[in-house]
Parts: structure tokens; sequence; C-alpha cells
């Protein structure tokens, strides 16, 4: 892959967020920096998106930085389907100012009680009336494999066949495959058909604590190269590919998140094409 196809994700510093007062001027600072020329930007780090907006555009434009993605945090296991498709659209609007083309987008949210096939189908039906909006204004949703509903290679393939866009692709993120048991350079090459978007993860075992999997191994987040993603070889099968996307990190190691995000671009970057 190229250096022009890396990109850092929000998501990486949200415990300086939520625990530290962060803003995304303080992300788009910290990125610029660091030296990255795109990044990913998540709709739940507004806190006056009115306010904001404005202020983050013409920040990207003096720091010359790239938007690789804009992630809407929808959710169709919730009962309110409108809201959902109001969320969903209005994310369209946002990408367009920021100038993606591509909207992260989720299936449904793991929650005691949730009926999978009523979701999935609720699932569908909600992409389906947000995809010819996305396509008009070519824009594509890049549908992330996580959770029960949509974590498996399966699951992703069955709902973007089923809604049959082509503005509905896969976002794989290939840490998020051992969440579900699945080896995660098969299941990006099940995908690679599908994959508009990618988020660089690595995951470490352990014997407690951390994420568990389907079938109870647990696994902690670290810089990219210290875990058992094979994220490397992973990066060249895109290349083969010819995968054109940006392959944005998500760091969800301990420790301070700043350095953890160089460590992870620093491993990245290595693993470029020369």
């Amino acid at each position: 892959m190229k250096k022009n196809q890396l990109a850092v994700s929000m998501w990486s510093v949200h415990r300086e967020y939520y625990q530290n007062g962060w803003s995304v001027f303080d992300f788009l600072d910290f990125a610029h920096r660091s030296q990255v020329v795109s990044v990913e930007l998540l709709n739940n780090f507004w806190r006056n998106e009115a306010d904001e907006l404005p202020k983050v555009i013409a920040k990207l434009g003096e720091y010359h930085m790239a938007v690789a993605a804009w992630a809407v945090n929808n959710d169709f296991g919730r009962e309110d389907y409108d809201a959902q498709i109001a969320e969903l659209l209005h994310g369209i609007d946002v990408a367009k100012r920021l100038k993606t083309k591509i909207v992260r987008v989720f299936a449904a949210h793991p929650k005691d009680g949730l009926d999978l096939d009523a979701t999935l189908e609720t699932v569908i039906r909600g992409l389906k009336a947000v995809a010819p909006v996305a396509e008009g204004a070519g824009i594509t949703l890049a549908l992330e494999n996580h959770g029960l509903l949509a974590g498996k290679t399966k699951q992703i393939q069955q709902l973007i066949e089923r809604v049959d866009s082509a503005s509905v692709k896969a976002n794989a993120d290939i840490g998020n495959f051992l969440l579900v048991d699945e080896d995660p350079l098969k299941a990006v090459e099940t995908l690679l058909p599908h994959i508009a978007h990618v988020h660089a993860k690595d995951m470490i075992p352990v014997s407690e604590g951390g994420f568990q999997s389907l079938s109870g191994r647990r696994y902690r987040g670290g810089a990219i190269g210290e875990g058992i993603v094979p994220v490397g070889p992973i990066m060249k099968r895109l290349d083969e590919a010819h995968y054109e996307g940006y392959l944005s990190l998500e760091f969800e190691g301990d420790g301070d998140e700043r350095e953890g995000v160089e460590r992870s671009m620093a491993a990245l970057h290595a693993l470029l094409l020369p």
C-alpha cells in the first residue's frame, strides 16, 4: 500500500475525548503533529456539530488533510427506525461537506433480547432505503463487521448481497474478525470483492479482561505489530487485489493512546510498498 492510503481514526484516541476533555480539534492538531495526512472522523465526537463542523472543515484545509471516512454510529437494533434512517441520511450530507466518499455504518449493536432475524430484516430495509441517496451523492456506505448480526464474513456478505446496491460495501475491521473466531487474512480474502474501507487493528491474546470472542477467547488491543493479526500479509493481499481505498488505524490498546498511535503508524509505514 502507499503512504496516502494510510489514515488514523479518531476512535484511536477515544479515551482522550471521554476522559481527558479532548475535542475533534485536539485530535486534528495531534494528527498534524504526527504527520498524519488523512483521518477518519466519527459523529459521536461532536459536542456542538453546527458550531464545530465548519471549523473542522477549515482546520482540514489549513492542514491539507483528507477525510478517509465519516463514521456514523447508527443502530437498527433500536426501536426508532425513522431516527436511524435520518442519522444515515444526515451522515451522507456531512460526508459531502467533508469531501469524503465513505460513510462507515453499522448493522446493530449487541444487546440483551435482540431478535436477530427481525433485526436483520430491519437492517436490510434501512440500507435499501438509504442506498439510492448515497449512490446519487457518489458515496459508499461501508458496513463494518461488528457485533452478533454482522460480525462474521458470511453475515456481511449476506447483508450486502440482499441490499444489492453498488453503494453498499464492506468496512473490513481486521481485528474484529478474531472476536468471531475467524482468521483475519482469510476473512479479508473472502470479502475482497466487497471491501471499500479497512480498519487496521492488532489484538493480543490474554487470559482475562479485554474483549471476549464468541468461543470465549480473550484479546486486548495493541499497537500494530504487537499482536497476532497478520497486518503485513493483509496489506500485501490488498495490494495484489489493487485495493485503492484507505487503511485506517483504529488503535484500541491500553496506556497512552497518542504513543500507541505513533508506534502503530511507524509499524504501518514500515510495511508500505517501497
